[in-house]
């Protein structure tokens, strides 16, 4: 016969290995409750070293429940904590974003997540367009994430807003690339604004890691790809970098600088 149990407990100095996406919640004071066929922990602790204010709560037998466990978060998400998500975008990123993070697990393997985070202590860097947003400068970003058996998959519903960069609605997909699990395939960004340049675009990573792009828009700024070569000084020493992806433009425009 089945039978309730109810705890109502706190718990100090504790070690909670795989929550997350294989990663260890410990420290305390977490306040644990059991009842109605789930439980729950909440309250400040570490993920993996990292300090978390968080609220896991999950089924027993999540058989007709809407999920099978789901942990809200607040956390400065660093890049490692961004690769346990699949996030492998350290090309156009570096720093830390303070994100407010609801992860949900569905019992056929697949996830789910939302973020809201706050930019400030993040660098962007689009190279294509010479941007750089360094880190001190305000900016904001959400997103929705779908991941199957750990590995994302699609970040939907993508919006980012900084001095000199918007993206809204913007959708991106990942998959296996040239030997690694996880890395970005392709993406649509209906409405971008990169310093002058405005437009619409969608783009791929071929096979041969070449990125392809088709924009269409009011205006786009050719400065950054004319000029790319002229800032350097004549009789600067050459420098050791990592080489540039190739890149494939199609593009449509109003106006072009």
């Amino acid at each position: 016969d089945a039978f309730k149990v109810k705890i109502d407990a706190t718990l100090s100095n504790v070690t909670i290995p795989g929550v997350v996406e294989g990663m260890t919640l410990s420290g305390g004071p977490l306040a644990l409750k059991v009842g109605d066929g789930a439980f729950s922990v909440s309250g400040n602790g570490k993920l993996d070293g990292r300090d978390i204010i968080l609220n896991w709560h999950e089924y027993f037998d999540s058989t007709g429940q809407p999920y099978a466990a789901q942990v809200k978060a607040k956390i400065i998400a660093d890049q490692a904590l961004r690769h346990k998500f699949g996030v492998m975008l350290d090309e156009y990123m570096t720093g830390t974003v303070a994100a407010d993070v609801t992860y949900t697990e569905f019992s056929n393997d697949t996830s789910s997540l939302e973020m809201t985070g706050d930019l400030n202590t993040l660098m962007l860097h689009i190279k294509p367009f010479q941007f750089e947003k360094p880190a001190g400068v305000a900016g904001k970003i959400s997103l929705k994430g779908k991941l199957e058996k750990g590995e994302l998959k699609r970040i939907e519903d993508l919006n980012l807003e900084t001095t000199g960069l918007s993206v809204r609605a913007a959708e991106l997909s990942f998959g296996p690339l040239n030997g690694k699990a996880t890395e970005l395939l392709s993406g649509k960004l209906p409405n971008a604004v990169i310093g002058k340049t405005s437009v619409a675009a969608n783009f791929e990573v071929t096979p041969q890691n070449i990125l392809k792009v088709s924009a269409t828009g009011p205006q786009f700024d050719a400065g950054p790809f004319m000029n790319a070569d002229k800032t350097k000084k004549p009789d600067a020493p050459a420098e050791t970098k990592p080489p540039q992806q190739p890149m494939m433009i199609s593009l449509s425009a109003d106006k072009i600088l």
